[in-house]
């Protein structure tokens, strides 16, 4: 038997379903980035100076470990930028149960 409050109960079941979809996006795109961060460190710890050869190939070296630092600070701005969006959902869904 369906009461006043089913409708009502629906729209918020919706709600808080679409609010934990969002939620779900969020987190696992801030998952692949952290993971790209990760693999840049790794990345830039495996680099070596070289020991001897020409002046050149020791620049090239430096700026390739400064554009993965770069890379490394846009990937870093991207998963603060999917933080907000994870806290207020989050918070949003605590509300809904409510």
């Amino acid at each position: 038997m369906k009461s006043q409050f089913s409708k009502i109960a629906k729209i918020r079941k919706q709600k808080r379903d679409a609010i934990e979809r969002e939620l779900i996006k969020s987190q696992n795109k801030e998952r692949l980035i952290t993971h790209k961060i990760a693999s840049i460190y790794e990345d830039i710890a495996a680099m070596t100076l070289p020991k001897e050869g020409t002046v050149s190939l020791l620049v090239m070296i430096g700026e390739q470990k400064t554009v993965m630092g770069r890379e490394k600070k846009t990937l870093r701005a991207r998963v603060d930028r999917y933080a907000t969006p994870n806290q207020t959902a989050s918070s949003r869904l605590s509300k809904s149960t409510y």
